[in-house]
């Protein structure tokens, strides 16, 4: 069924159609930046001989306090708060339910003391003002807990500086992916064309 020449474009035009496709929606994308700071979580402790106790405790009590951390970052009317002291619009129209998804909060593997956040957003300004923001905010809660007696004068965190990067396109795979799916879309209107004779 191949030697036919119908086929053969309808394969071709499928495959360029779908390729085409693929580059262009992912080129048209606006450039985006996204920024990250590290956050780590310690206690000042007196040394005393149950060595293993103590470090079992400060692992979950630092994992405790990153959780709460977490937390204050998914709240809506922080996030707001957070954006306002950073003069910066919210990056997209959310629904207050979707506000828990505009930071990316990564815990260390297998737990830990530190902790990952991240922002993206389509303006490399915006990104280092939100962080900013971000981590004033943070030390700032930090010490009024401290200071409400909810959390130990003990516990301290250090944020660590910013660090913003270009997000690339990926416009290679995502014509790739429609190269192969115009194959395949092609490779079905042939046989059903066919196999309808």
């Amino acid at each position: 069924m191949f030697k036919t020449k119908i086929n053969i474009s309808i394969l071709l035009v499928c495959i360029v159609v779908f390729a085409f496709f693929g580059y262009f929606k992912e080129a048209r994308k606006p450039i985006e930046y996204t920024g990250s700071i590290t956050v780590s979580v310690f206690q000042n402790q007196e040394t005393t001989n149950q060595f293993a106790y103590q470090n079992y405790y400060l692992w979950q009590s630092n994992n405790l306090y990153l959780d709460n951390i977490r937390d204050m970052l998914t709240t809506p009317t922080n996030i707001k708060q957070i954006f306002k002291d950073a003069q910066t619009d919210i990056n997209g129209t959310l629904l207050i339910d979707n506000f828990s998804k505009i930071f990316d909060i990564k815990k260390s593997s297998g737990g830990g003391s530190t902790a990952i956040i991240s922002y993206t957003d389509t303006s490399n300004k915006n990104v280092s003002s939100v962080l900013n923001s971000l981590s004033l905010f943070i030390n700032k809660k930090i010490d009024e807990y401290k200071q409400s007696n909810f959390i130990p004068n003990e516990m301290n965190i250090i944020v660590s500086d910013q660090i913003i990067d270009k997000v690339d396109n990926e416009t290679l795979l995502s014509t790739l992916f429609g190269l192969l799916a115009g194959a395949i879309f092609g490779l079905i209107i042939i046989l059903f064309k066919e196999y309808a004779k």
